[in-house]
């Protein structure tokens, strides 16, 4: 009987002992849990995005408007721009204006719009051929030329003429949006000095007022 009772308060112990065990160890998972999402949090977040034409990651940092950054971003949205047809101009005008800031979109909007109507009424096809592309370190936004040939689909009479993109690229929530764009027909200057370009606020007004009023509440 003495050595039943032995071996019962023997296991009893053994499960105490274990349990205990468990305990710590969940105990010590649970805090290493929490401090790595503190670690998490605390991170400045990076999402790893492939852009258009490109097949290697980049990493986005939130407010990164680098040459590194920009130069495939200013390279895709000027071939995207730059070679638009009737069948593609619908895709076009989405996929830039979903890349517009707050404030170009309420800027652009209307532009691009006809320029997408236009295109589809008069049949006409527009093809970019990049000849090169500079940074401007003053502006830190990219300036990309080359030639652009409109060609009347029904005609097919061809028109060839100098063109220019000015793009800034800047990220914004882990997106990219650009948040300056300029377009016209010749090299971008004369003597390979670019102008000071003037900043644009990311936001349109009545964006900035809804924020400015909910902060204050």
């Amino acid at each position: 009987m003495k050595r039943s009772e032995s071996l019962v308060g023997g296991a009893y112990s053994d499960y105490i002992a274990k349990t205990k065990l468990y305990l710590g160890v969940i105990g010590i998972l649970g805090i290493t849990n929490i401090m790595q999402l503190m670690v998490t949090l605390s991170k400045e977040h990076t999402v790893v995005v492939v852009p258009p034409g490109f097949t290697q990651e980049m990493q986005i940092n939130e407010g990164a408007k680098s040459k590194e950054y920009q130069s495939p971003w200013a390279w895709s949205i000027s071939m995207l721009l730059g070679n638009v047809d009737p069948q593609n101009a619908d895709f076009v005008r989405d996929s830039i204006k979903g890349m517009l800031s707050p404030y170009l979109r309420g800027q652009l909007n209307a532009a691009i719009e006809e320029e997408a109507r236009v295109i589809k009424a008069t049949k006409k096809a527009q093809k970019f051929e990049i000849e090169d592309m500079r940074w401007s370190p003053r502006n830190e936004m990219f300036w990309v030329w080359g030639d652009k040939t409109v060609e009347n689909l029904l005609t097919k009479k061809k028109d060839t003429v100098r063109f220019t993109y000015e793009i800034r690229v800047e990220a914004h929530n882990g997106m990219p949006r650009i948040t300056y764009l300029n377009s016209y027909e010749g090299n971008p200057t004369r003597q390979g000095k670019f102008p000071k370009v003037p900043n644009k606020p990311y936001l349109d007004e009545e964006t900035q007022e809804a924020i400015t009023a909910k902060v204050a509440e």
